[in-house]
Parts: structure tokens; C-alpha cells; sequence
């Protein structure tokens, strides 16, 4: 796992919806301190916060933890992988 992947990826996702970290980190429980240590690649957000992140942007845990949106086939191998 590519932590910088992670966090840039989590990052885009943040921005494609138009929050901003505060915004982020209040509809998932979190300090805005925290999304920023997500998005520098300096922690991997804990497994609840990971489902949170999946069912706000539509995304799934898989591809977060890949650090990218997934074909099908990556999305099968990511799977193996984990």
C-alpha cells in the first residue's frame, strides 16, 4: 500500500464533492487535522472511517486502499491482493 497514492486519491474524492477538509472530517467524525494527515500520506484511516469514506463518495474500500478508481478486472486482482 502506497500511502501518498492513498491520501492524493482520498484527497481528489474530497474535492470532486466539493468539501472542504472541515467539511470532510465533520461528515465522518473526524478533526480536519486528521483528514489533512490522511491526504499527506502520513496515516491510513482506520477501518470505520474507510467505510465512511466508501459510502460517501460511492467508491469502494478497495479502491481507496489502491489509491484509485478500479476497472473490473484491477478491482478482482486489488482483491486478491488485500
Amino acid at each position: 500500500m502506497d500511502l501518498v497514492q492513498i491520501g492524493k486519491f482520498i484527497a481528489e474524492l474530497r474535492k470532486e464533492q466539493k468539501f472542504t477538509q472541515e467539511q470532510f472530517g465533520e461528515k465522518i467524525g473526524v478533526t480536519n487535522k486528521t483528514v489533512s494527515r490522511w491526504e499527506t500520506g502520513s496515516y491510513l484511516p482506520p477501518a470505520d472511517a474507510l467505510l465512511a469514506m466508501s459510502q460517501l463518495f460511492d467508491v469502494s474500500g478497495n479502491e481507496i486502499l489502491s489509491g484509485k478508481r478500479l476497472t473490473a478486472e484491477e478491482y478482482k486482482e486489488a482483491e486478491t491482493m488485500l
